[in-house]
């Protein structure tokens, strides 16, 4: 991973530990996208009455003919598959998109995190278009506080906060591994 950690390394600098997000922070978004397919499961065959929905825009495109593409979209959304609700069709679709967006989300901070502890400092990394970086001398380190859950404790994941005298490195995903921070630091 280290990328960014690469380009800036002093020289005679060697990289002791290099921590990355535990893949656990994309359970949220996965479960999400359980859900929505966990309902559009379970209704099946609920498509027996009249959706109130397509009554609804069908009715607001008398009065709003600009939404009329959007009367047509969900009328063949429910012909496409009438045995289901349109109504449990569209809360099963939120679900997806918060799902698919949370997922995409954490994925990108999987990807941009980095911790790496050096013969030297410590440095935190995190972000895309706008980085923000965290050094910290290692003879500035006034303690390490490690926090895992059972669960954390089981599969190997927990937050890491790093105390020094003038500041604090904190506030960073849950990491793989965070004992070795401390192991690494102390």
């Amino acid at each position: 991973m280290m990328h960014y950690i690469q380009h800036i390394l002093l020289p005679n600098e060697e990289v002791l530990y290099d921590g990355h997000v535990h893949p656990r922070v994309l359970l949220p978004g996965l479960l999400l996208m359980g859900l929505a397919a966990l309902i559009l499961m379970q209704a099946a065959g609920t498509g027996d009455s009249p959706p109130v929905l397509l009554k609804t825009v069908y009715w607001l495109t008398q009065y709003f003919p600009s939404i009329n593409g959007f009367y047509t979209m969900l009328w063949r959304w429910q012909n496409a598959s009438p045995n289901t609700a349109l109504e449990i069709k569209v809360i099963a679709l939120f679900f997806a998109l918060c799902g698919f967006m949370r997922l995409a989300y954490q994925f990108i901070i999987m990807q941009t995190t980095e911790l790496v502890v050096t013969n030297r400092r410590i440095i935190a990394k995190t972000g895309i278009l706008t980085v923000i970086t965290l050094e910290m001398d290692r003879n500035r380190v006034a303690g390490v506080t490690v926090d895992q859950s059972f669960a954390g404790r089981i599969m190997g994941y927990g937050t890491v906060t790093i105390q020094g005298f003038t500041a604090t490195i904190g506030g960073l995903p849950i990491m793989v591994n965070p004992h070795l921070v401390e192991q690494f630091v102390s």
